[in-house]
């Protein structure tokens, strides 16, 4: 929605979003619908070129039999070139701009239910569901 005019200004087919941190980039998740219509994120996500209008990557996930369904969280890097993604209880790490996966960080016996870059975009920390909390340097 333009802030002036109010007009749409466009729609994106997806939730939850977030913005890269110099705004340029918006990231969103591919979303499917239960069959009580509800929204739930499916695993896959797109990066936006806000200004060029236009994808920049895009994610695909086949989820069906993967257990990688549910995406619910990211968060990029100080300087918006890497995405962390929590897809299946793993943390993934990809390149911002091309979509190559770069690393997954993963916590044995529990799944990541949380993720953030430090602000200087040298570290990530998970939350896990078994109520740990872990500091990994951005690989």
């Amino acid at each position: 929605i333009d802030a002036t005019t109010g007009g749409i200004l466009g729609s994106l087919p997806g939730l939850p979003m977030l913005f890269s941190p110099d705004r340029q980039r918006l990231a969103v998740h591919r979303i499917e619908r239960t069959p009580d219509g509800d929204p739930v994120p499916d695993g896959s996500f797109v990066i936006w070129d806000v200004t060029a209008d236009s994808v920049l990557t895009d994610v695909a996930c086949d989820c069906s039999d993967s257990g990688l369904a549910g995406t619910s969280t990211m968060s990029f890097n100080a300087d918006g070139s890497r995405i962390v993604v929590i897809r299946g209880g793993m943390a993934e790490v990809y390149d911002a701009t091309t979509g190559e996966l770069i690393s997954t960080l993963e916590v044995k016996g529990a799944k990541v239910i949380s993720v953030a870059y430090s602000p200087d975009g040298t570290r990530i920390v998970t939350a896990n569901d078994n109520g740990t909390v872990r500091i990994w340097d951005d690989p």
